[in-house]
């Protein structure tokens, strides 16, 4: 056995039906079992998670008790024997080349230290139009078919690449991680990914940030690619909006914290005031549309408020 690659499921009481669909899309890949392994973290589902892996000779199911994608990824982290490491959710099928893409993409590129590539829909209900200007929200990307590779290596990090890689897919050099695992082990401030019914986000930004500052290049692969199963749970006005709160507060927080952000902070006693001016702007009463923006804005305006 050589574990070249470890994929790596954070779980947390998952659809059976879609995480059964994310497990076949493995079973399928092209790449000889003989060369990657399984790691299922299971985060404290209220029943026991016990997927089918049998036919997979190094696969297993670990706990991790502390809630939240940010601590089940971590605890997959240390696991992982690979020297690659590919992040996939409980709802991600992956095409039956991913793993042996991945593989290729690191070998000829040695300075690369975090890779994603396109991720499209599969969804269980058609949506409405207006959902489309929030696909973002849901990891949806479609980036087009030009490798795109930044190298910050020497040079201040001034802005965040639109194209970092996603935690959906994300492939990383286990090297590269190093920074980041050094950093969480004294940061009382590390950026925390959806936690339970919490929709926060951007803790698989801090990877990527984290990946840079250590000097290691990061890069859109058009020839990754993966579906994203959504059911209709997650197409309805009021979860996107507590999605678009969860991500908008996080990805502003993180900015704040890497010292990137475009957007001033003020004093807390003008959030009122703020919101109060966003809510006449925007308008949330009339269309779903405008009440999933301003619920973003609400998120962006609570972070950047400071205390």
């Amino acid at each position: 056995m050589t574990n070249l690659i470890s994929v790596i499921i954070c779980t947390y009481n998952p659809n059976l039906h879609l995480f059964n669909r994310a497990l076949s899309s493995l079973k399928l890949q092209s790449l000889s079992v003989d060369y990657w392994e399984l790691v299922i973290v299971d985060n404290n589902s209220k029943i026991p998670v016990t997927p089918d892996i049998l036919w997979h000779p190094n696969a297993r199911v670990v706990k991790e008790p502390k809630q939240g994608l940010t601590s089940a990824r971590i605890r997959g982290f240390v696991e992982a024997k690979g020297q690659i490491i590919i992040m996939a959710d409980d709802d991600n099928v992956l095409e039956p080349d991913y793993l042996q893409n991945c593989l290729a993409i690191f070998d000829k590129y040695p300075k690369i230290g975090a890779i994603g590539g396109n991720i499209s829909p599969d969804f269980e209900i058609a949506p409405p139009e207006w959902m489309k200007m929030f696909w973002p929200c849901l990891a949806l990307r479609a980036l087009g078919k030009h490798t795109r590779i930044t190298n910050f290596a020497g040079h201040q990090i001034n802005y965040y690449p639109d194209f970092a890689p996603v935690g959906a897919g994300m492939a990383v050099r286990s090297l590269a991680l190093k920074k980041y695992m050094a950093s969480i082990s004294n940061d009382e401030n590390v950026i925390q990914d959806r936690s339970g019914t919490k929709l926060t986000s951007s803790g698989d930004n801090e990877i990527v940030m984290q990946i840079m500052l250590n000097n290691f290049e990061i890069g859109f692969f058009p020839e990754l690619h993966l579906i994203h199963l959504i059911p209709s749970n997650r197409l309805t006005k009021n979860y996107l909006g507590k999605l678009n709160h969860g991500i908008m507060n996080s990805w502003t927080t993180f900015l704040i914290k890497y010292q990137i952000s475009p957007w001033k902070r003020f004093p807390k006693y003008l959030l009122w005031p703020r919101l109060i001016k966003a809510y006449l702007k925007y308008k949330p009463w009339k269309t779903d549309q405008n009440f999933v923006i301003f619920k973003g804005i609400k998120g962006q305006l609570q972070a950047l408020a400071k205390s």
